[in-house]
């Protein structure tokens, strides 16, 4: 570790991309996640597995946080799930600094009774949203969303009221999709427009691409939008703002990621994402990080691969080196549970899905056994 660089305490759901970004960068690397993969245990320098992130709570993650850390100073690097816990950031001790987008900011974008208000404000178009069961229920469609979860895993086709931390909102058809970026506060970097695939019922998060089809109004449109969000908040870091394109090229913005996230992957090289992320964050100059033209890059998909029955994993399997996230052996993964994520690099998109499809078959049959 470079002489004067602080530690890296890290948190995410799964924690895998920012700590071998970390490790390749030359930080010590403190990580807290919800799988502790075997990729994660091996660039780890203390690793700390938690609970699920329904079962964790604010109380318990500052303490494993504290803990882990064991009152050495570093600093805070958060990735997907901090979502649900940001007020930790208002409560951490001394020792630990936090790195990213503040309390404040969080509460602006995370919290429904800010972030529409917001948009209405910036005069930012968004699919129609309450925060109380709509007046006009039976005669649309609505989805409920919980606005301090990740991944789509909390979004459903409902008509009817949950509970207060949902909101509804209409169902509109169309082209899931995110641009990623890096910010200093007042100024964004686009990195580039990703497609998002999502299960058509359950509307978990598939597959991630770093290309998309966009004409360039629709691009202007989503990037004039995100330059108004993060001067409205000060952002920082490396961030992903999703958005919905409807079949007659509308734009609807439905979400900033304040936070690391998996889009991140798609735009990595060595660490040099985590390592502009850190910049950002530190920076008070936005001069270096003005908007960039978007630049054609190889297609880079990342797919996660779910388990449709239980499954074990084989001792000693021989994972293919697209696969990442990968289980320890023996380990007991359920029907729906995540099995590992896979990264394929390609210049053509059928190539990839065809890739991925192989991919898939070879880990079921070869590292993988039904339990």
């Amino acid at each position: 570790m470079p002489q004067g660089q602080l530690p890296l305490l890290i948190f995410a759901q799964t924690a895998r991309f920012i700590a071998q970004s970390a490790a390749q960068l030359g930080y010590q690397t403190w990580v807290a996640d919800c799988f502790a993969d075997t990729d994660t245990q091996r660039v780890s320098d203390r690793l700390l597995r938690l609970p699920s992130l329904d079962k964790l709570t604010i109380a318990s993650l500052l303490s494993s946080l504290d803990s882990l850390s064991q009152q050495q100073p570093c600093m805070l690097i958060c990735g997907a799930g901090i979502e649900r816990f940001y007020p930790v950031l208002e409560q951490l001790p001394p020792h630990i600094q936090p790195l990213g987008n503040t309390f404040h900011t969080f509460e602006q974008l995370r919290s429904a009774d800010q972030f529409f208000p917001l948009l209405d404000r910036l005069g930012i178009p968004y699919p129609e949203t309450h925060l109380i069961s709509p007046p006009d229920k039976n005669k649309r469609r609505w989805l409920s969303k919980d606005m301090k979860s990740c991944g789509g895993t909390h979004i459903k086709h409902t008509n009817l009221y949950s509970d207060e931390q949902v909101i509804f909102q209409e169902y509109i058809e169309g082209k899931s999709a995110s641009v990623s970026f890096i910010a200093d506060g007042k100024a964004a970097s686009v990195l580039g427009f990703n497609e998002q695939i999502h299960d058509k019922h359950t509307f978990t998060l598939q597959q991630l691409t770093n290309q998309i089809a966009l004409n360039p109004s629709s691009q202007q449109k989503v990037s004039t939008a995100l330059q108004q969000l993060i001067t409205a908040t000060g952002f920082k870091g490396f961030g992903s703002l999703d958005f919905l394109i409807d079949e007659a090229d509308n734009i609807y913005i439905l979400e900033l990621n304040p936070r690391l996230s998996a889009s991140a992957e798609l735009y990595s090289n060595s660490g040099d994402i985590l390592r502009r992320h850190i910049q950002a964050c530190m920076s008070t100059q936005a001069d270096n990080l003005a908007y960039q033209d978007i630049q054609k890059h190889s297609i880079r998909t990342l797919s996660y691969l779910f388990a449709d029955k239980n499954y074990r994993v084989r001792e000693k399997a021989n994972w293919p080196p697209q696969a990442h996230d990968i289980p320890s052996d023996q380990q007991m993964i359920h029907s729906d549970q995540p099995i590992c994520t896979l990264v394929i690099d390609t210049e053509f998109e059928h190539a990839c899905q065809n890739i991925r499809h192989q991919l898939e078959t070879e880990i079921v049959k070869n590292c993988l056994y039904p339990a």
